[in-house]
């Protein structure tokens, strides 16, 4: 075989040396690479045996190795799967619970200063278990709040919590408008542990409720009276009288209550009475009273009129006193019933829809008058007699043919077991000319 001469194999070498990135070239550099880095590890594998079998070095005292972490022998991967797992177990716990409140915004307006004003706010929750609710004012006139709250204060499902948030403006505010908030905070939901003790804080889901408040330097007196009821009672005992008030001014208020008693067929005053509210209302409170008044009433059915003049409000009620140990009948007339439109000549029913809400059987009748545009009565109703049990509607019914157009008012109560019901009214319009008679 012909042998190449130096200067030939020198040019190939130099021309191999520019050339690193053809692949006879890398395959070259990395087989040489390979063959030096076999040869330092058998080195090296050759010393170790060596010092292995030296008695010397068996006595020499090993040194200690750092203790790992349970964690470092897993794979990334199973490592990053713990993880996420973990925070979606976090995240699902923390989302279990929602709470949520009525209103996200309370108004106070024409509050006095050094006054009082409350509003309630009603707190909900999802969930089925009981859960702690806290509430803490925060801003510019959190001095001012405060709340109230007559039960545990906890919120469940089934069991929403109603707080009385209340405002109270000191004595030296200007006049204006004041902005602050009430934090709703639960109790903790969530608490992250291992082994060692706790991971992170407690998790708590919390809400706001913005606070809008105006001070005024102006009293206002305003009140609301309803709700007025007499109870059943027995003869020589006294009469219970359940009311409400809504005090809707700024200022403290007491108000009087004047009751008049009529016999049953409202044409002779029996008795007038005066009565106190027990104690004074804050401005924007509303309470419910039941008040005694004493009474020399015989057994029988009676109304009562009402009045309230601070509020400017009345009403008429009828109540009923009966022997010791004797059972009060009750019914109501829920309506009238009838067509709205009809014409001359028309044979138009008209209905009494009555109910007997009392403890036995009893015998009712539509009683009433069918007045013109004038108020001149065109017909008296008197209808037949209806056996009504206990806990049963009735429906008694007449009839009414107008002879002449125009607009008619239909006004009647109920007689039943010898007492009346509250009177009602419906309005009937009839078109077409007169007729002749």
């Amino acid at each position: 075989m012909k042998q190449s001469r130096p200067w030939q194999r020198r040019r190939e070498r130099h021309k191999e040396e520019n050339n690193k990135n053809h692949p006879q070239t890398i395959y070259k550099y990395q087989k040489r690479k390979y063959q030096k880095k076999k040869a330092e590890h058998q080195t090296r594998t050759a010393n170790l045996s060596t010092m292995a079998a030296s008695p010397k070095n068996n006595t020499k005292k090993q040194k200690a190795r750092p203790q790992r972490s349970p964690f470092a022998s897993l794979s990334l991967p199973f490592t990053i799967g713990i993880a996420i797992a973990a925070f979606l177990l976090f995240a699902q716990a923390t989302s279990a619970v929602v709470i949520g409140v009525n209103t996200g915004t309370l108004t106070y307006t024409n509050v006095l200063r050094g006054g009082y004003a409350e509003a309630e706010a009603v707190i909900s929750t999802d969930s089925p278990t009981p859960v702690p609710i806290v509430l803490e004012p925060y801003g510019d006139i959190k001095d001012w709040i405060r709340y109230e709250i007559d039960e545990e204060p906890t919120t469940s499902s089934n069991k929403p919590l109603k707080v009385r948030i209340i405002v109270e403006p000191p004595l030296d505010t200007p006049n204006g408008e004041y902005t602050g908030n009430v934090r709703i905070l639960t109790g903790e939901l969530f608490t992250v542990t291992n082994r060692q003790g706790t991971m992170g804080s407690q998790v708590k889901a919390a809400l706001s409720i913005r606070i809008k408040v105006t001070v005024t330097g102006t009293q206002i007196t305003a009140c609301q009276a309803a709700g007025f009821k007499i109870l059943t009672a027995e003869e020589d005992s006294p009469l219970n009288i359940l009311f409400q008030i809504t005090n809707k001014g700024n200022v403290r208020i007491q108000p009087k209550l004047s009751i008049t008693a009529l016999d049953q067929f409202r044409e002779k005053t029996l008795g007038t009475y005066t009565l106190n509210t027990p104690e004074e209302l804050l401005p924007t409170t509303t309470r419910r009273f039941q008040e005694t008044i004493p009474h020399s009433l015989p057994p029988g059915q009676y109304w009562a009129e009402i009045d309230v003049p601070l509020c400017g409000d009345s009403g008429i009620v009828t109540f009923d006193v009966v022997e010791r140990g004797g059972v009060a009948d009750q019914g109501v007339l829920e309506r009238i019933d009838a067509q709205s439109w009809a014409n001359t000549g028309d044979i138009i029913p008209i209905t009494a829809v009555f109910r007997n809400v009392g403890e036995r059987v009893v015998t009712a009748k539509f009683k009433g008058a069918i007045l013109n545009e004038d108020g001149d009565i065109v017909k008296v109703i008197d209808t037949d007699l209806y056996s009504v049990p206990p806990g049963q509607v009735a429906t008694i019914e007449t009839f009414f043919n107008p002879q002449v157009g125009g607009q008619y008012i239909v006004r009647g109560h109920v007689l039943y077991n010898n007492k009346l019901s509250y009177e009602r009214e419906f309005i009937l319009n009839v078109n077409g000319a007169p007729l002749a008679t």
